[in-house]
């Protein structure tokens, strides 16, 4: 007879599974390939109420449960001056998804509500200082910030537009005025418009925004106003009608900046020109390589191609959309699988169900089973279908990077 299962379970499997493309996956991913996290760290996960750093919570929390190396969270909310029906609403929160918060208070709101000038910048600058603050009290070495995909995409753009600089926000950053601490993003790629599907999903609630500014818009979610950053998200909304790629695309250029091609460029601090030994440089070749920089160095592959485990590893943290496919049945797999395995029974494996999990015929597959025979077979079968990049890994037993 199963076990009815409380509401808090329920929205952790809808993370672990129905959204585990969208939102687990890509979490784990940004940990992975920004080591964002390491052995021994703790660190202190910082909860404004909103669906972002809620959700934040909630994966930290889940991924040390299945972490194959020990690091302490602790979950701090800091209390700004909030009416009574956000702060009920965080405390509700918390206790619906059992977060164990610690809330402590500031004077935030009232000092940034009597400045004339700034004051949205002051509370956050405020609000980060207070972090930190209480944080390195709490013996913390990093304050984790819920930062998502779309942050991203828009304050490049901002900068662009507005501030007339290239500058991204990274992923994580050592703290100028609090020696020895960090600030991570654990949610750096998840896409905003998959965390509020999931909280749709799970009917869930969160303060939008707090300020006492705009405490008339605190359950919506369409942020409003007229700031600049609202004007950035719609112009990215009417770009991506004709280009459903533009984030996309933003996002891979600030991973791939070309120094030789920029006129100036700045590095801690001070500024360069691309004149600076302009003559002793060896010449920059203009005419452009047919084959992207996703080609290059790789081969063209009509067969699958047999790996161990790290470099499966070094697949998996490299490439985004690379797939670890469980080809066992379903009754094995609920036994035990790495992390971010997907269910993909040989038994059940065609055009139509391999769509639903590889995103693309040129997306690296990489197969195993308990033996290596049904890996093998779903290996042939799934290049067959048309697949390029078609990995073999055989056999689970041995596999040292984190069992659920």
């Amino acid at each position: 007879m199963s076990r009815e299962l409380t509401q808090c379970q329920l929205i952790e499997r809808s993370i672990l599974k129905k959204y585990r493309k969208e939102i687990w996956k890509p979490f784990t991913y940004a940990i992975r390939r920004y080591q964002l996290i390491q052995p021994g760290d703790k660190i202190a996960v910082c909860i404004s109420g909103g669906k972002d750093s809620m959700l934040m919570a909630k994966l930290m929390q889940l991924l040390q449960r299945f972490s194959d190396f020990p690091f302490e969270v602790r979950f701090l909310v800091m209390d700004p001056g909030y009416n009574e029906v956000n702060r009920r609403k965080i405390e509700s929160n918390a206790a619906l998804l059992e977060i164990p918060v610690t809330i402590f208070e500031t004077n935030i709101f009232e000092v940034a509500n009597n400045s004339e000038k700034s004051p949205c910048y002051l509370c956050a600058r405020m609000r980060r200082g207070h972090l930190y603050s209480k944080a390195k009290e709490l013996g913390c070495n990093k304050i984790a910030l819920g930062h998502h995909f779309n942050d991203v995409i828009e304050t490049t753009v901002l900068g662009m537009f507005f501030g007339s600089q290239l500058q991204a926000m990274l992923p994580k950053l050592h703290s100028t005025n609090f020696a020895g601490m960090e600030l991570i993003r654990p949610l750096y790629c998840i896409h905003e418009e998959d965390i509020l599907a999931w909280k749709q999903y799970n009917d869930l609630e969160f303060i939008q925004c707090a300020c006492r500014f705009t405490e008339n818009c605190t359950m919506c979610d369409n942020g409003g106003g007229g700031s600049k950053r609202q004007e950035v998200k719609t112009l990215l909304r009417r770009l991506k009608r004709d280009n459903p790629n533009i984030e996309k695309s933003i996002f891979n250029s600030i991973h791939a900046v070309s120094l030789d091609t920029m006129i100036g460029y700045k590095t801690h601090g001070e500024l360069h020109s691309f004149l600076e030994g302009y003559d002793e440089k060896r010449p920059v070749e203009e005419q452009e390589s047919e084959e992207t920089p996703r080609n290059i160095g790789e081969r063209s592959m009509s067969d699958y191609q047999d790996i161990d485990f790290q470099q499966a590893r070094e697949i998996l943290d490299r490439e985004k959309d690379s797939v670890l496919l469980d080809v066992r049945e379903e009754e094995e797999f609920i036994t035990g699988h790495p992390i971010e395995a997907e269910l993909l029974p040989l038994s059940t494996l065609s055009p139509a169900t391999a769509a639903e999990l590889i995103p693309s015929k040129d997306s690296p597959a990489l197969v195993y089973c308990r033996s290596g025979i049904r890996s093998r077979q779903a290996a042939e079968k799934l290049v067959q279908m048309g697949y390029t990049r078609v990995y073999n890994l055989g056999s689970l037993v041995g596999w040292p990077y984190g069992m659920v």
